[in-house]
This record gives structure tokens, sequence and C-alpha cells, in this order.
């Protein structure tokens, strides 16, 4: 009777052995690996995020017991000072000082000229405009100290004119040129 018998439970071998048994593959292990990286990946930057934010807090912390040591009245002070120095900076930079001028006028004049009259005015347009009138002993010596001008490059148009023979023998002429703003600059004088 056992013979004819139908079981769905087996007899003799055990299924289990039967069954192949699965072995963990290369892709397995890698997304393995790749999931332990990604959480501690996360908890790093979790605890790092943590350690900045303590930081920060720190140093606002410290910038405003910064803050705190200074004194009000202080900084007020120090502020309108600043506005004082920062006005006197744009009133010097507006002046200008002739020192440089006389001196290249007296370095570059010849012996044979004498200046009788000096004029300076500021043009719009030009700058500022030399105007002088003096006495030369002839000719020839006004020549030479008109080129004596233009060579020093610092005066710019430079013409002579009215010339006009005295009964003395001499030679009287105008002088006008365009002077460069930085020969002028007070801060270059200091």
């Amino acid at each position: 009777m056992a013979q004819g018998r139908t079981t769905f439970i087996p007899q003799g071998a055990s299924v289990a052995s039967r069954l192949p048994r699965r072995k963990f593959g290369v892709f397995t292990i890698l997304s393995i690996c790749v999931f332990v990286a990604s959480v501690v990946g996360f908890g790093l930057s979790f605890f790092y995020e943590r350690q900045i934010e303590r930081q920060v807090a720190a140093l606002d912390d410290l910038v405003r017991r910064s803050e705190d040591a200074f004194d009000r009245s202080l900084l007020e002070e120090i502020a309108r000072v600043d506005k004082k120095i920062m006005a006197a900076r744009e009133v010097l930079a507006g002046h200008i000082s002739l020192r440089s001028l006389f001196e290249l006028i007296d370095r570059n004049t010849l012996h044979t000229i004498r200046f009788t009259a000096f004029g300076f005015e500021k043009h719009p347009e030009n700058g500022y405009i030399l105007s002088m009138q003096g006495v030369g002993r002839d000719y020839a010596s006004i020549a030479l100290q008109s080129e004596a001008f233009v060579q020093t490059r610092r005066l710019k148009n430079v013409v002579f004119s009215n010339l006009r023979l005295t009964n003395e023998g001499t030679i009287t002429f105008a002088l006008s040129a365009t002077i460069e703003s930085d020969l002028l600059a007070y801060d270059l004088t200091i």
C-alpha cells in the first residue's frame, strides 16, 4: 500500500541538498561596498556639518563680544576724523603750487633775459596759462630763450610776441605758454 500512495512530502534525500547553493557575485559585492561607502560618507558629512555649525556659532559669539568691547563714542569720533581727513585730501588735491613753475623758469632763463611782469590764470579749455613780459639783450637772446623753454617739455605752446626795440637797444617782449597741470600739483611740493 505504501507503493501506490502519492504524497507531496519527499521521501529520501532532502530537497535542500539537491538545490544549487547561490554564491555572491561581483555586482552584489560591488553594490554592498558602494552602499557601505555612501552610508559612511553620509555619516561623515553629517558630523562635519555639525562641527562647522559649532565653529560658525563660536565665531559669531566672538564677533559679538568684540563689537561690545569697542567704545561706541570712540568709533563715532574715528568716523568723524576720517571724514575730515578725506575732506582735507580733496581740498589739497584741488590746490596748486607755483614753486615748481618758478624753479623751472629760474633754471631755464638765460642771463641775457630779464622778466619784468608775471601773469598766471586758469583757462577753462587749456588748463593754466602763463604770461610774462621781459627784456632781452638782443633778438638772438630771445630766440635762444624760446628754444630753452620749448626744450623743457613742461611748457607748451610757447609764444614770444610784441617784440620791440627800446631806445637803450634792448628788446622788450611778451611771452605766453600753457603749463602742464602736473607741474603745479601741490602734493609734489610737500
